[in-house]
């Protein structure tokens, strides 16, 4: 059972078993975001989102781009050479990132309320006229809002009900 495309570009159809695995894979390892792109002299504010995977393994990056057909590999290799380089996938183009989130959706468990403010933000956004200085200050402001909000959710990392216990230190 093939999972359809969204996009233009998430024209392949992935597997249940694959659509699963790269949920998880991107729960784990991923990033999802909201960035403000705004130039220093440009007047209207372009914010971009983005999805991220890496590791230090390039089959699975190499694979993720292949199965979905979206998205582009990057190498990063780090002048210590302890370090394994590390590889990553990244998807840009919104589209694919409302493609992608939409489609992992039902499988994410640590990622699915961050998805879900970006998903609903994008949404919203859809409404907005797509044309040089159409973006009003409400705009700009819900699209710093959004960003700041998932900042804040990526350092949520205790769910509630986990007891925790702090070894050699205080907490004050």
């Amino acid at each position: 059972m093939g999972i359809p495309s969204q996009a233009g570009n998430f024209v392949k159809l992935l597997t249940e078993r694959d659509t699963a695995y790269i949920a998880g894979f991107f729960d784990g390892e991923g990033c999802l975001g909201y960035y403000d792109a705004t130039k220093t002299n440009n007047k209207t504010a372009a914010f971009h989102a983005s999805v991220s995977v890496s590791n230090t393994d390039p089959r699975v990056i190499r694979w993720m781009g292949e199965v979905t057909g979206i998205g582009k590999a990057k190498i990063t290799v780090f002048a210590d050479k302890k370090r394994r380089p590390a590889y990553q996938w990244q998807i840009g183009r919104k589209a694919d990132v409302i493609a992608f989130l939409t489609t992992v959706r039902p499988y994410l468990k640590v990622k699915r309320d961050q998805t879900d403010v970006l998903l609903a933000h994008l949404d919203a956004e859809s409404t907005y006229v797509k044309r040089h200085g159409s973006v009003t200050p409400e705009i700009v402001e819900s699209r710093q809002h959004v960003a700041d909000r998932l900042k804040v959710m990526k350092r949520m990392t205790i769910p509630e009900g986990v007891e925790t216990r702090h070894v050699g230190s205080s907490i004050q």
